[in-house]
């Protein structure tokens, strides 16, 4: 009997090599010799290029054969000459295999080339196989089909592959999710802004860690401000998981409707963002608008009218802002009273139509509300009006007769408001306008041409003693008098001027003081004899008899003596005592003994007073 053992070895796909060993006997000789088998008759379908992940829109290539019941690729395919293979997707959720997914081929190997998904997937995708022709009822050679198995076609048509994944695409799309929302001026804007990044399928672009830029993209005032975090510039945010949050502070300072926001990618991927507003903030402070012009006329109106806004702190007007009540002050000066220095506010703005000043000078204005920031303007200069009249910029002084006016008698020319015009050669005449004694008479040249404004008068004098005033006069202009002067005598004498009433020992008498007099009893408040010394002494009430050092008081002038113990330099003619004192003495009537020491000496006596 001959036994034969074979050992197969798996060599390829398709075939098998096989040791074949024979022998008449177990224990006698034996022959080896290696064999080839070819793969069995078509059993089922298996993947040879199974799908693997890759990215959303990308083509992958499936390849399946037909295989045996061991797993050989063979190209037998039956009686059955060209077989077809479909291919579906499984966990599908809404996900569509596109591409050509039907493969007929005659050889038992199908390729399919241009497959792609576009969705992603939270669970693994499978691609189930299926071959059509399965189970048709087509026999095949019953010769080449495995003994036992079913005879008509593939026993087991369908396949189901590994699972695989499909990867979200290069960012192409940037939405939206929470857009800017309106906001006030210098607020940040709440909620934060949210986007979300998409492929070009419109997948969440969850591999993009890119930072997405926002800024500023519709402006309707062209330059606001856009602040992030404080600070001028763009927002930046990276991405998790396809998903942006802007956190930081974004806040526009400058009110405006219609703003929009630009999202940038670094691939050059843009969205704009819905539009939104900018509201005005609380009222801060004031801010002119129309400031007075840098030169305006005294007593004219401000032209154009001072404008003022309220503003809230970033310098946007506050419309809402109504019947405030606005003050207008001015530095170094004062409105007319006929000016008009209130105003209430209304839409944010308040309007002075009648502001007024009438004194030359350089001022400027200041703006103020209660609980407000004030705001001061430009300087501006107010000029003198018109020519209107004149005034005496240096008046007429006491003098001795005969004696020329010193300092000289100016006069100014001048507008209405007193304010200083500098014209030329306008003549001016003086003439005497008033006389207390004998009519007043002006010696020299009381008729004299302006320069710059003004016409001095030297040389002038008058011999009429008496109070007097001028007049000053040029044709066409108002006329001014002058105050009034005396012109007092050579001949003087000393008189008390403020008398005391009555003292008590060591207890300061009232002030009372002494005056150098003129024939006419005018003060001698000019020239050497309106300071002379005058001391004072106490003497009984016939003002006969001396008393010795009886009187103590401050002493300006070195003629004191025993019986002269206070003596005081006389000012513009008069001589003050302030603080004397009876020092000595008993109760009784005294008189209080005046003396001019100095040049022609002269004394009198005080009216009597009781000493207590």
């Amino acid at each position: 009997m001959v036994y034969i053992v074979a050992e197969l070895r798996n060599s390829g796909t398709n075939t098998n090599e096989a040791t074949v060993t024979s022998t008449e006997d177990p224990s006698g000789a034996s022959d080896t010799e290696d064999v080839s088998l070819d793969a069995g008759p078509p059993y089922q379908l298996g993947f040879r290029d199974e799908p693997t992940t890759v990215t959303a829109g990308t083509q992958f290539t499936v390849t399946l054969e037909l295989q045996d019941e061991y797993g050989n690729a063979t190209t037998d395919t039956g009686l059955i000459p060209d077989r077809t293979v479909v291919l579906s997707l499984d966990n599908a959720n809404g996900a569509t295999l596109q591409g050509t997914a039907s493969s007929t081929s005659s050889t038992g190997v199908f390729m399919f080339t241009n497959l792609f998904i576009t969705k992603t997937n939270s669970i693994s995708y499978t691609l189930t196989a299926t071959e059509t022709n399965a189970d048709s009822g087509i026999p095949l050679s019953v010769t080449t089909c495995p003994s036992g198995l079913n005879v008509y076609c593939l026993t087991d048509g369908t396949v189901t592959s590994d699972g695989f994944d499909i990867l979200p695409g290069t960012l192409a799309e940037i939405v939206f999710d929470t857009g800017p929302s309106s906001a006030t001026a210098g607020s940040s804007i709440s909620p934060p802004i949210q986007l979300s990044l998409y492929d070009t399928y419109g997948n969440l672009a969850t591999n993009w860690t890119d930072d997405i830029t926002l800024s500023l993209e519709d402006d309707p005032n062209s330059t606001s401000p856009f602040y992030v975090d404080g600070v001028l510039g763009s927002a930046t945010a990276t991405p998790s998981n396809g998903l942006v949050t802007f956190t930081e502070a974004i806040s526009i300072t400058q009110t405006g409707t219609g703003f929009t926001l630009l999202a940038t990618s670094t691939n050059a991927v843009t969205e704009e963002s819905g539009t939104f507003n900018i509201t005005v903030g609380a009222a801060h402070h004031l801010e002119f608008t129309v400031q007075p012009t840098s030169t305006i006329t005294a007593g004219s109106v401000f032209s154009p009218s001072v404008k003022v806004e309220v503003r809230d702190q970033y310098e946007n007007l506050v419309t809402t802002d109504t019947n405030r009540t606005i003050t207008m002050g001015i530095s170094g000066g004062a409105f007319a009273t006929t000016a008009t220095i209130t105003d209430s506010t209304s839409a944010g703005e308040a309007i002075f139509n009648n502001l007024v000043v009438t004194q030359t000078g350089t001022y400027t204005i200041a703006a103020t509300a209660t609980g407000l920031i004030s705001t001061d303007n430009a300087s501006f200069t107010i000029t003198a009006a018109a020519l209107s009249t004149m005034r005496f910029s240096q008046q007429p002084t006491t003098i001795l007769y005969n004696t020329d006016f010193s300092p000289a008698i100016a006069v100014q020319l001048t507008d209405q408001y007193g304010n200083a015009r500098t014209d030329n050669s306008v003549a001016i005449t003086l003439t005497v306008a008033s006389s207390s004694n004998t009519a007043g008479v002006l010696d020299g040249t009381t008729t004299v041409n302006t320069t710059a404004g003004v016409a001095t008068f030297t040389g002038l004098d008058m011999d009429e003693l008496g109070t007097h005033t001028l007049q000053a006069a040029s044709t066409g202009l108002t006329s001014v008098t002058s105050s009034s002067f005396i012109i007092h005598g050579d001949r003087q004498t000393i008189s008390f001027h403020v008398q005391h009433i009555t003292s008590t020992v060591n207890v300061t008498m009232n002030t009372f003081s002494v005056k150098v007099i003129d024939s006419l009893g005018n003060i001698v408040s000019t020239g050497s004899e309106s300071t002379p010394n005058i001391r004072i002494g106490l003497r009984t009430s016939t003002g006969t008899s001396n008393i010795n050092n009886a009187l103590s008081g401050t002493s300006t002038c070195t003629d004191n003596t025993n019986a002269w113990p206070v003596c005081v330099v006389a000012v513009a003619g008069v001589a003050t005592f302030s603080d004397v004192k009876v020092v000595t003495g008993t109760s009784g009537d005294y008189r209080i003994r005046a003396n001019k020491s100095n040049g022609t000496s002269i004394s009198i006596n005080s009216s009597p007073f009781v000493l207590q």
